[in-house]
């Protein structure tokens, strides 16, 4: 017996938004800000991982400036401070592939991002109303 495919479900950053180098170059930005030269080299474990590992790793790179949990809140403060452009990296074609499959199936985002990074993108890009389902790195 075969499974009908019900819904669909897509990556945010690297799939829907080219994300990834606005990410780096913001980390590589915020750590300057701090004295702390960085190279893209040392962001590239960063990429895809969950919230919770994202600042531990960042944290190897601080070089014990403050204990871990003030850094955290630094560089999420830091994050929030400003918005990121995500209509300016949106993938073009995703939204005919998404008004397409919206026709045909539920779709579902997975995402290692923040609920407010994820919430932020779609709503500029207008692309939340294709969305049935949406699961943070939180």
């Amino acid at each position: 017996m075969m499974e009908t495919i019900k819904t669909v479900i897509f990556d945010m950053d690297g799939v829907i938004f080219d994300s990834e180098t606005m990410y780096i170059n913001d980390l590589i930005r915020f750590f300057k800000q701090h004295d702390i030269e960085i190279q893209v080299s040392d962001c590239i474990p960063l990429i895809g991982i969950d919230s919770k590992l994202y600042y531990e790793q960042a944290y190897t790179m601080w070089n014990n400036k403050t204990d871990f949990m003030t850094f955290k809140n630094i560089l999420q403060e830091y994050f929030r401070s400003f918005d990121c452009d995500y209509k300016a990296v949106v993938r073009p074609q995703i939204y005919s592939v998404l008004e397409y499959l919206s026709k045909h199936y539920k779709i579902a985002l997975a995402s290692s991002s923040s609920l407010y990074s994820i919430n932020n993108a779609l709503d500029q890009a207008g692309l939340k109303k294709y969305f049935s389902l949406i699961v943070s790195g939180e």
